[in-house]
């Protein structure tokens, strides 16, 4: 059997990647490795940070890019290829995620521009290497955002209803609610609201709280929860099925994000 080490030699096992979450989106800089065939609802926007990283849409060739924005709900892998990179997620109901969207045109992978890409990854490398804290590194990363986007404005562009809905889920640490439930939130009849979310987020109500409740466990699971615990605050079954949605979501097993207890401030 060939050895997989002599076909990448270039490879080398990373460390885990320091994860920092903001309303509206989170920035994961460091060893992400390979991530299979996944899709989410985010805006996905990669860089690799010492060479260019292999990013691919479904079914397509690989590509390598030194960045790549990714539109919500396309499937896609990546391969960071051993080295440190940046992934940033960003919310497409934001009004800075509406409005990179509208810049894209076309959903699918798209190349990063090259200028961005270079002007940001030497400081996010540094910041590995500097350990910043949480609320350094967000606040880069937010900015570097605003700049791809076109504006500073990060609330959400969603009708009030809607958004309603969401700062509840918001306060319940987006545990498991029915679709009544929410529905009865936002003072609209059940079909009405399941029509009217769809049209406002690009995502049914259930795929859209499944997102956010992987969110939630992985900021639980990274900020001493065990993953049992993250798995059950989150409304899932057990840690089993936070995997099995985590790899559907983010093509990644949890595990990967155990960072060394010198990260966790």
């Amino acid at each position: 059997m060939m050895d997989s080490r002599r076909q990448h030699p270039e490879r080398s096992q990373p460390a885990p990647p320091r994860v920092v979450f903001w309303r509206g989106g989170s920035a994961w800089v460091g060893g992400i490795g390979e991530a299979s065939a996944h899709a989410h609802h985010a805006i996905q926007v990669c860089m690799g940070l010492e060479r260019p990283l292999r990013v691919r849409g479904n079914g397509e060739p690989w590509l390598e890019l030194a960045g790549a924005i990714i539109t919500p709900g396309c499937v896609h892998a990546l391969d960071t290829r051993g080295a440190p990179s940046a992934v940033l997620f960003l919310a497409p109901e934001s009004r800075q995620g509406r409005q990179l969207l509208r810049s894209l045109g076309d959903a699918g992978l798209h190349p990063a521009p090259a200028d961005w890409v270079h002007s940001n990854s030497p400081w996010l490398h540094a910041s590995l290497r500097e350990r910043w804290t949480e609320e350094v590194l967000a606040g880069r990363c937010r900015r570097a955002l605003a700049e791809l986007s076109g504006t500073t404005c990060e609330e959400l562009d969603v009708e009030p209803r809607i958004q309603a809905v969401i700062n509840w889920l918001e306060a319940r640490g987006f545990a498991r609610v029915t679709l009544g439930e929410a529905a009865a939130t936002a003072g609209l009849s059940s079909e009405r609201f399941r029509h009217l979310f769809v049209a406002q987020m690009g995502i049914p109500f259930r795929s859209y709280l499944l997102w956010a409740r992987v969110q939630a466990a992985t900021r639980a699971g990274i900020t001493g929860s065990t993953w049992t615990q993250a798995a059950q605050e989150a409304g899932f079954a057990d840690s089993a099925h936070l995997s099995r949605t985590f790899r559907r979501v983010f093509g990644l097993n949890p595990s990967m994000l155990s960072m060394p207890a010198s990260w966790k401030e």
